[in-house]
Protein backbone atom coordinates (compact mmCIF):
# COMPACT_ATOMS: atom_id res chain seq x y z
CA UNK A 1 0.00 0.00 0.00
CA UNK A 2 1.49 3.33 -0.97
CA UNK A 3 1.78 6.31 1.34
CA UNK A 4 -0.87 8.39 -0.47
CA UNK A 5 -3.48 5.61 -0.09
CA UNK A 6 -2.66 5.19 3.59
CA UNK A 7 -2.89 8.96 4.12
CA UNK A 8 -6.26 9.07 2.35
CA UNK A 9 -7.61 6.29 4.55
CA UNK A 10 -6.50 8.17 7.62
CA UNK A 11 -7.84 11.47 6.24
CA UNK A 12 -11.45 10.80 7.28
CA UNK A 13 -12.09 9.36 10.71
CA UNK A 14 -15.35 9.10 12.53
CA UNK A 15 -15.62 11.49 15.40
CA UNK A 16 -16.97 10.60 18.81
CA UNK A 17 -20.36 11.53 20.13
CA UNK A 18 -20.81 14.66 22.18
CA UNK A 19 -21.48 13.75 25.79
CA UNK A 20 -24.87 14.71 27.19
CA UNK A 21 -26.58 15.38 23.86
CA UNK A 22 -29.43 13.25 22.61
CA UNK A 23 -29.23 12.54 18.93
CA UNK A 24 -29.17 9.59 16.61
CA UNK A 25 -26.02 8.69 14.75
CA UNK A 26 -26.99 8.01 11.14
CA UNK A 27 -25.70 4.78 9.65
CA UNK A 28 -23.11 5.37 6.99
CA UNK A 29 -20.32 4.12 4.80
CA UNK A 30 -17.04 5.71 3.75
CA UNK A 31 -15.49 4.91 0.38
CA UNK A 32 -12.13 5.86 -1.10
CA UNK A 33 -11.65 6.26 -4.84
CA UNK A 34 -9.07 7.86 -7.13
CA UNK A 35 -10.61 11.31 -6.86
CA UNK A 36 -11.20 11.40 -3.11
CA UNK A 37 -13.50 10.10 -0.42
CA UNK A 38 -17.27 9.64 -0.45
CA UNK A 39 -19.38 9.44 2.70
CA UNK A 40 -22.89 7.99 2.36
CA UNK A 41 -25.29 8.46 5.28
CA UNK A 42 -28.85 7.25 5.85
CA UNK A 43 -30.93 10.29 6.82
CA UNK A 44 -34.55 9.08 6.47
CA UNK A 45 -37.16 11.81 6.67
CA UNK A 46 -34.65 14.68 6.60
CA UNK A 47 -35.42 17.33 3.98
CA UNK A 48 -32.81 19.58 2.39
CA UNK A 49 -34.17 22.51 4.42
CA UNK A 50 -33.60 20.68 7.70
CA UNK A 51 -30.09 19.47 6.86
CA UNK A 52 -26.94 21.26 8.00
CA UNK A 53 -23.44 20.28 6.89
CA UNK A 54 -20.49 22.37 7.96
CA UNK A 55 -16.75 22.06 8.36
CA UNK A 56 -14.70 23.77 11.00
CA UNK A 57 -10.96 23.26 10.92
CA UNK A 58 -10.58 19.47 10.78
CA UNK A 59 -14.15 18.48 11.67
CA UNK A 60 -17.00 17.84 9.27
CA UNK A 61 -20.38 17.87 11.03
CA UNK A 62 -23.62 16.56 9.56
CA UNK A 63 -26.90 17.37 11.32
CA UNK A 64 -30.49 16.87 10.31
CA UNK A 65 -33.92 17.11 11.92
CA UNK A 66 -37.08 15.13 11.33
CA UNK A 67 -40.35 16.27 12.82
CA UNK A 68 -43.51 14.27 12.34
CA UNK A 69 -46.58 16.41 12.82
CA UNK A 70 -49.76 15.04 14.32
CA UNK A 71 -53.02 16.42 12.90
CA UNK A 72 -54.91 18.67 15.34
CA UNK A 73 -58.08 16.64 15.64
CA UNK A 74 -56.36 13.38 16.47
CA UNK A 75 -55.21 11.63 19.59
CA UNK A 76 -51.92 9.78 19.49
CA UNK A 77 -52.35 6.17 20.60
CA UNK A 78 -48.71 5.26 20.12
CA UNK A 79 -45.69 7.25 18.95
CA UNK A 80 -42.17 5.89 18.76
CA UNK A 81 -40.86 8.90 16.86
CA UNK A 82 -42.16 12.46 16.89
CA UNK A 83 -38.94 14.34 16.45
CA UNK A 84 -35.48 13.06 15.66
CA UNK A 85 -32.16 14.85 15.54
CA UNK A 86 -29.35 13.19 13.58
CA UNK A 87 -25.73 14.15 14.10
CA UNK A 88 -22.43 12.71 13.06
CA UNK A 89 -18.95 14.20 13.19
CA UNK A 90 -15.98 13.23 11.07
CA UNK A 91 -12.35 14.23 11.54
CA UNK A 92 -11.15 15.44 8.14
CA UNK A 93 -7.48 15.99 7.38
CA UNK A 94 -6.94 19.04 5.24
CA UNK A 95 -3.48 17.82 4.21
CA UNK A 96 -4.80 15.10 1.88
CA UNK A 97 -8.31 16.37 1.12
CA UNK A 98 -9.58 19.60 -0.43
CA UNK A 99 -12.09 20.57 2.28
CA UNK A 100 -12.97 23.76 0.40
CA UNK A 101 -14.39 21.70 -2.48
CA UNK A 102 -16.77 19.43 -0.53
CA UNK A 103 -20.04 18.71 -2.34
CA UNK A 104 -23.20 17.07 -1.00
CA UNK A 105 -26.43 15.71 -2.44
CA UNK A 106 -29.57 14.30 -0.83
CA UNK A 107 -31.86 11.84 -2.56
CA UNK A 108 -34.51 9.53 -1.12
CA UNK A 109 -33.19 9.91 2.43
CA UNK A 110 -29.59 9.12 1.48
CA UNK A 111 -26.98 11.85 1.88
CA UNK A 112 -23.85 11.65 -0.26
CA UNK A 113 -20.84 13.81 0.62
CA UNK A 114 -17.93 13.94 -1.81
CA UNK A 115 -14.58 15.19 -0.53
CA UNK A 116 -12.00 15.42 -3.32
CA UNK A 117 -8.33 14.75 -2.80
CA UNK A 118 -6.04 17.71 -3.29
CA UNK A 119 -5.15 18.03 -6.97
CA UNK A 120 -1.50 17.12 -6.42
CA UNK A 121 -2.50 13.79 -4.79
CA UNK A 122 -4.99 12.68 -7.46
CA UNK A 123 -3.87 10.12 -9.99
CA UNK A 124 -3.53 11.64 -13.41
CA UNK A 125 -2.83 10.33 -16.85
CA UNK A 126 0.24 11.69 -18.55
CA UNK A 127 -0.13 12.08 -22.27
CA UNK A 128 2.77 10.89 -24.38
CA UNK A 129 3.53 12.98 -27.43
CA UNK A 130 5.32 11.77 -30.48
CA UNK A 131 7.89 13.59 -32.54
Amino acid sequence: MNQVTEQARNAVRQGGETAGQTHLRPAGDIFEHGHGITIVLDMPGVSKDRLNIHSDRNTLTVEGDVEISVPEDTESLHADVRATHYRRDFSVSGEQLDVDAIEASLRDGVLRIDIPKRAELRPRKIEVRTG
